[in-house]
């Protein structure tokens, strides 16, 4: 939290003082001066959030036609991980729009094989439960893959039909980007040489990771070579994102077991709460 100062009298390089402790790949890139009582959290307008991954034999069509349901202001219970500790038990929240698109920006295909093209979903909204990102991505996945169809989106969003969430794992966080925030009345201030030097930086790991992708791709399509069977060798590559999905034997989200409702999660927590009251009671004083 910045007060606010005189920026003319001020020589205080911020950003430059933020990135020669921070670890390389997280850069400060402005900074600008708020009031006393700001906060970074509260303050905060829209989230917007990525998560990248590759077509492999995702359905993209059926991926946003399910993901416009999530659009606009529902109970996301069944797609968060129950965060009672921290006094969430309120899961309204809305979501101003998600799209799926090729990472490249002409939308074009930029691969010879169509299943390694790399797609991105871009979520905004003002507020996010606890991995609900994660798990909203991991129920479109599976409607990528076929698995379920748009319709689990409107069981799951509605609270009297399925008040429990259905077992089921998230996406990988590795994929996983909060990409940008947005703050009414803020007025950034960049400085030029750290842009410069934080631009070079991500040059050079930019160049690092094409030049591992192009080798490990070209030795995995080699290998394909030796393997009697035929088919694209990247159309299960989205499976290492979905750890603890299973697609052969599939069992279907409604029909699977349900986690602890919001009413045993409180119950739980009042446990734990007593239990330490009791130990401090016990605990002798000085």
């Amino acid at each position: 939290m910045l007060p606010f100062i005189n920026i003319t009298a001020s020589r205080m390089h911020y950003v430059k003082n933020l990135n020669q402790v921070l670890p390389q790949d997280i850069r400060a890139l402005a900074w600008a001066p708020v009031s006393e009582d700001f906060d970074a959290r509260f303050n905060c307008c829209t989230r917007t959030y990525k998560y990248f991954f590759p077509l492999s034999s995702l359905d993209i069509e059926a991926m946003q036609k399910a993901s416009d349901k999530l659009l606009g202001e529902h109970d996301f219970r069944n797609f968060c991980k129950v965060d009672v500790g921290n006094n969430v038990n309120h899961f309204v929240r809305k979501i101003e729009s998600i799209n799926i698109s090729a990472c490249d920006e002409n939308g074009a295909r930029v691969t010879t094989d169509k299943e390694d093209q790399m797609f991105e979903i871009t979520i905004c909204g003002m507020a996010f439960l606890w991995h609900q990102v994660r798990c909203m991505v991991s129920v479109l996945f599976l409607i990528g893959l076929r698995l379920e169809s748009s319709e689990v989106i409107d069981r799951l969003l509605d609270v009297e039909f399925c008040p429990k969430k259905p077992q089921y794992s998230m996406a990988s966080e590795v994929p996983l980007v909060l990409y940008d925030c947005t703050f009414d009345k803020i007025n950034w201030i960049f400085e030029t040489d750290q842009l410069e030097s934080t631009t070079r930086s991500f040059r050079n790991r930019w160049t690092d990771a094409a030049v591992r992708k192009s080798l490990i791709e070209k030795i995995f399509k080699d290998l394909q070579i030796h393997k009697e069977e035929e088919g694209h060798c990247f159309k299960e590559a989205i499976l290492p994102l979905m750890t603890g999905h299973r697609t052969k034997n599939y069992r279907p989200l409604l029909t699977r077991p349900v986690c602890d409702g919001l009413e045993r999660h409180l119950e739980k927590q009042a446990a734990k709460r007593k239990k330490l009251e009791e130990r401090r009671e016990e605990t002798p004083k000085d």
